[in-house]
Protein backbone atom coordinates (compact mmCIF):
# COMPACT_ATOMS: atom_id res chain seq x y z
CA UNK A 1 0.00 0.00 0.00
CA UNK A 2 1.20 3.69 -1.42
CA UNK A 3 1.82 5.98 1.09
CA UNK A 4 -0.25 9.09 2.15
CA UNK A 5 1.07 12.22 0.40
CA UNK A 6 0.11 15.97 1.40
CA UNK A 7 2.88 17.40 -0.42
CA UNK A 8 4.30 16.71 -4.01
CA UNK A 9 7.64 18.26 -5.76
CA UNK A 10 7.81 18.54 -9.58
CA UNK A 11 10.34 19.93 -11.45
CA UNK A 12 10.06 23.02 -13.45
CA UNK A 13 11.51 25.44 -15.75
CA UNK A 14 13.08 29.14 -14.79
CA UNK A 15 14.21 31.58 -16.99
CA UNK A 16 18.14 32.21 -15.37
CA UNK A 17 19.28 35.53 -14.74
CA UNK A 18 21.38 35.62 -18.29
CA UNK A 19 17.80 34.58 -19.91
CA UNK A 20 15.98 37.52 -18.16
CA UNK A 21 18.49 40.20 -19.40
CA UNK A 22 18.61 38.79 -22.87
CA UNK A 23 15.13 39.43 -22.99
CA UNK A 24 15.27 43.27 -21.19
CA UNK A 25 17.61 43.81 -24.19
CA UNK A 26 15.59 42.19 -27.20
CA UNK A 27 12.41 44.58 -25.43
CA UNK A 28 14.63 47.48 -25.38
CA UNK A 29 16.04 46.99 -28.97
CA UNK A 30 12.03 46.42 -30.47
CA UNK A 31 11.09 49.88 -28.21
CA UNK A 32 14.24 52.07 -29.51
CA UNK A 33 13.66 50.48 -33.14
CA UNK A 34 9.91 51.64 -33.10
CA UNK A 35 10.52 55.03 -31.64
CA UNK A 36 13.73 55.69 -34.60
CA UNK A 37 11.00 54.72 -37.08
CA UNK A 38 7.43 55.96 -35.59
CA UNK A 39 7.86 59.51 -36.70
CA UNK A 40 8.71 58.68 -40.64
CA UNK A 41 5.99 55.83 -40.45
CA UNK A 42 3.25 58.02 -39.86
CA UNK A 43 4.59 60.81 -41.72
CA UNK A 44 4.28 59.43 -45.26
CA UNK A 45 3.79 61.04 -48.24
CA UNK A 46 2.63 58.67 -51.28
CA UNK A 47 0.40 61.27 -53.93
CA UNK A 48 -1.15 60.06 -56.81
CA UNK A 49 -2.11 61.14 -60.37
CA UNK A 50 -5.10 63.68 -59.92
CA UNK A 51 -6.10 66.85 -60.87
CA UNK A 52 -8.01 68.02 -57.49
CA UNK A 53 -5.51 68.96 -54.29
CA UNK A 54 -7.45 68.58 -50.95
CA UNK A 55 -6.01 70.39 -48.20
CA UNK A 56 -6.45 70.52 -44.26
CA UNK A 57 -7.37 74.42 -43.46
CA UNK A 58 -5.53 74.14 -39.65
CA UNK A 59 -1.95 73.82 -41.14
CA UNK A 60 0.21 76.55 -40.57
CA UNK A 61 1.34 79.14 -42.52
CA UNK A 62 4.88 77.84 -43.92
CA UNK A 63 3.13 74.75 -45.00
CA UNK A 64 0.68 76.61 -46.82
CA UNK A 65 3.63 77.67 -48.79
CA UNK A 66 4.70 74.22 -49.51
CA UNK A 67 1.15 73.47 -50.85
CA UNK A 68 1.51 76.34 -53.49
CA UNK A 69 4.76 75.06 -54.46
CA UNK A 70 2.66 71.57 -54.84
CA UNK A 71 -0.23 72.76 -56.55
CA UNK A 72 1.42 75.25 -59.46
CA UNK A 73 4.05 72.29 -59.93
CA UNK A 74 1.93 69.70 -60.49
CA UNK A 75 -0.81 70.87 -62.79
CA UNK A 76 -3.53 70.69 -60.71
CA UNK A 77 -6.81 72.28 -61.42
CA UNK A 78 -8.82 73.27 -58.07
CA UNK A 79 -7.98 73.63 -54.71
CA UNK A 80 -10.24 72.21 -51.71
CA UNK A 81 -9.71 73.68 -48.68
CA UNK A 82 -11.78 71.75 -45.75
CA UNK A 83 -12.28 73.67 -42.44
CA UNK A 84 -13.52 73.27 -38.92
CA UNK A 85 -15.11 76.30 -37.63
CA UNK A 86 -13.20 78.47 -34.91
CA UNK A 87 -13.62 77.78 -31.65
CA UNK A 88 -12.18 81.18 -30.51
CA UNK A 89 -12.79 84.79 -31.85
CA UNK A 90 -15.88 83.19 -33.90
CA UNK A 91 -17.80 86.57 -32.90
CA UNK A 92 -15.92 88.80 -33.66
CA UNK A 93 -13.67 87.66 -36.90
CA UNK A 94 -14.05 88.10 -40.40
CA UNK A 95 -12.87 84.58 -40.94
CA UNK A 96 -15.41 82.08 -39.54
CA UNK A 97 -13.39 78.98 -40.36
CA UNK A 98 -9.89 77.20 -40.47
CA UNK A 99 -10.42 76.91 -44.17
CA UNK A 100 -11.24 80.75 -44.77
CA UNK A 101 -8.33 81.71 -42.96
CA UNK A 102 -6.32 79.24 -45.12
CA UNK A 103 -7.91 80.48 -48.27
CA UNK A 104 -6.99 84.35 -47.32
CA UNK A 105 -3.12 83.11 -46.70
CA UNK A 106 -3.01 81.72 -49.64
CA UNK A 107 -4.66 84.64 -51.68
CA UNK A 108 -1.82 86.95 -49.59
CA UNK A 109 0.69 84.77 -51.21
CA UNK A 110 -0.13 84.91 -54.18
CA UNK A 111 -2.63 81.86 -55.45
CA UNK A 112 -5.49 82.55 -58.14
CA UNK A 113 -8.51 82.55 -55.88
CA UNK A 114 -10.54 81.62 -58.61
CA UNK A 115 -9.04 78.20 -58.20
CA UNK A 116 -9.75 77.84 -55.16
CA UNK A 117 -13.32 75.89 -52.83
CA UNK A 118 -13.66 76.05 -49.44
CA UNK A 119 -15.78 72.89 -47.06
CA UNK A 120 -16.68 74.11 -43.74
CA UNK A 121 -18.26 71.46 -41.44
CA UNK A 122 -21.31 73.16 -38.82
CA UNK A 123 -20.11 74.34 -35.39
CA UNK A 124 -22.48 71.79 -33.79
CA UNK A 125 -19.86 68.74 -35.10
CA UNK A 126 -17.52 68.44 -31.89
CA UNK A 127 -15.57 65.18 -32.52
CA UNK A 128 -14.21 63.24 -35.68
CA UNK A 129 -13.57 66.13 -37.54
CA UNK A 130 -11.04 64.94 -39.85
CA UNK A 131 -12.97 62.38 -41.19
CA UNK A 132 -16.26 64.49 -41.14
CA UNK A 133 -14.40 66.74 -42.95
CA UNK A 134 -13.91 64.02 -45.85
CA UNK A 135 -17.67 63.39 -45.85
CA UNK A 136 -18.03 67.06 -46.36
CA UNK A 137 -15.77 67.03 -49.35
CA UNK A 138 -17.80 63.69 -50.51
CA UNK A 139 -20.85 65.77 -50.52
CA UNK A 140 -19.66 69.07 -52.43
CA UNK A 141 -18.15 66.68 -55.28
CA UNK A 142 -21.53 65.17 -55.37
CA UNK A 143 -22.76 69.04 -56.25
CA UNK A 144 -20.35 69.78 -58.18
CA UNK A 145 -19.76 69.11 -61.95
CA UNK A 146 -16.15 67.65 -61.23
CA UNK A 147 -15.63 63.58 -62.62
CA UNK A 148 -13.13 62.71 -59.93
CA UNK A 149 -11.34 59.06 -59.65
CA UNK A 150 -8.07 60.40 -57.47
CA UNK A 151 -7.30 62.81 -55.31
CA UNK A 152 -4.38 64.02 -53.19
CA UNK A 153 -4.43 65.46 -49.52
CA UNK A 154 -2.00 67.57 -48.27
CA UNK A 155 -1.79 67.80 -44.45
CA UNK A 156 1.00 68.25 -41.84
CA UNK A 157 4.19 65.62 -40.77
CA UNK A 158 2.73 62.45 -38.90
CA UNK A 159 -0.74 63.44 -38.84
CA UNK A 160 -0.60 62.17 -42.40
CA UNK A 161 -0.94 58.53 -42.40
CA UNK A 162 -4.48 58.82 -39.85
CA UNK A 163 -5.71 61.59 -42.55
CA UNK A 164 -4.89 59.27 -45.10
CA UNK A 165 -7.21 56.42 -43.41
CA UNK A 166 -9.53 58.28 -42.32
CA UNK A 167 -10.02 59.77 -46.00
CA UNK A 168 -10.37 56.10 -47.38
CA UNK A 169 -12.95 55.21 -44.27
CA UNK A 170 -15.46 58.10 -45.48
CA UNK A 171 -14.66 58.13 -49.45
CA UNK A 172 -14.41 54.67 -49.93
CA UNK A 173 -13.25 52.61 -53.22
CA UNK A 174 -14.15 54.97 -55.44
CA UNK A 175 -11.76 57.02 -54.85
CA UNK A 176 -7.76 56.81 -55.57
CA UNK A 177 -6.54 58.65 -52.35
CA UNK A 178 -2.97 60.52 -52.52
CA UNK A 179 -1.24 62.06 -48.90
CA UNK A 180 1.19 64.75 -49.19
CA UNK A 181 3.16 64.88 -45.37
CA UNK A 182 4.25 68.89 -45.07
CA UNK A 183 6.78 69.31 -43.33
CA UNK A 184 6.57 70.02 -39.45
CA UNK A 185 9.23 72.25 -38.10
CA UNK A 186 7.68 72.57 -34.38
CA UNK A 187 10.00 69.44 -33.64
CA UNK A 188 12.94 67.42 -35.12
CA UNK A 189 11.79 64.73 -36.69
CA UNK A 190 14.97 62.42 -36.35
CA UNK A 191 15.07 62.92 -32.93
CA UNK A 192 11.29 64.01 -32.37
CA UNK A 193 11.35 62.39 -28.42
CA UNK A 194 13.66 65.14 -27.28
CA UNK A 195 11.57 67.82 -27.19
CA UNK A 196 7.92 67.89 -25.31
CA UNK A 197 6.31 69.34 -28.48
CA UNK A 198 7.84 66.57 -30.47
CA UNK A 199 6.98 63.77 -28.05
CA UNK A 200 3.55 64.67 -27.74
CA UNK A 201 3.07 65.87 -30.89
CA UNK A 202 4.09 62.28 -32.05
CA UNK A 203 2.79 59.80 -29.53
CA UNK A 204 -0.80 61.27 -29.40
CA UNK A 205 -0.77 60.94 -33.40
CA UNK A 206 0.52 56.86 -32.78
CA UNK A 207 -2.26 56.64 -30.61
CA UNK A 208 -5.15 58.34 -32.40
CA UNK A 209 -4.05 56.27 -35.42
CA UNK A 210 -4.20 52.98 -33.72
CA UNK A 211 -7.47 53.95 -32.73
CA UNK A 212 -9.12 55.06 -36.02
CA UNK A 213 -7.13 51.99 -37.26
CA UNK A 214 -8.91 49.26 -34.99
CA UNK A 215 -11.82 50.87 -32.95
CA UNK A 216 -13.08 53.72 -35.29
CA UNK A 217 -16.37 52.42 -36.90
CA UNK A 218 -18.39 55.79 -37.30
CA UNK A 219 -22.07 56.13 -38.44
CA UNK A 220 -21.67 57.22 -42.03
CA UNK A 221 -25.51 57.90 -42.64
CA UNK A 222 -25.80 59.60 -39.14
CA UNK A 223 -22.93 61.86 -39.90
CA UNK A 224 -24.06 62.28 -42.89
CA UNK A 225 -27.26 63.65 -42.11
CA UNK A 226 -25.73 66.17 -39.26
CA UNK A 227 -23.29 67.98 -42.16
CA UNK A 228 -26.89 69.27 -43.17
CA UNK A 229 -27.72 71.48 -40.19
Amino acid sequence: MGKFKLITYRKRRSITILGKLLILICFIFIVGLIAVNLNSFLTITKPVESKLLVVEGWLPDYTLKGVMEEFYNNDYERLIITGKPLIKGYYISKYKSSADIAEATLINFGFNKDLIETITIPRTIFKDRTYTTALAFINWLKKSDHNVNSINVYTLGCHARRSRLLFKKALGKEIKIGIIAGKDLSYDPVKWWNSSRGFRTVTNEALAYLYAKLFFHPDKEKITEELKI
